[in-house]
């Protein structure tokens, strides 16, 4: 498990730099947001073994929207 934490964070932080020498600005907020927000919080709920009321298996996310 250490090694595969280890190596979530390490390719994190390699999206990252990457990120950070392009330069492009179309579309740049919503790729910041999920670099330095979004994937941090979702390795932290994981890591932690977190679960909430809106966690639910994919079949079920899948039948609400009607697609297969």
């Amino acid at each position: 498990m250490e090694l595969a934490r280890n190596a979530c964070l390490y390719a994190a932080s390699q999206a990252a730099a990457v990120f950070d020498l392009l330069e492009f600005q179309w579309g740049r907020e919503v790729i910041d947001n999920v670099l330095y927000s979004g994937m941090p919080r979702m390795f932290d709920k994981v890591n932690n073994k977190e679960k909430s009321a809106d966690d639910r298996p994919m079949e079920s996310a899948w039948s609400q929207t009607g697609l297969k």
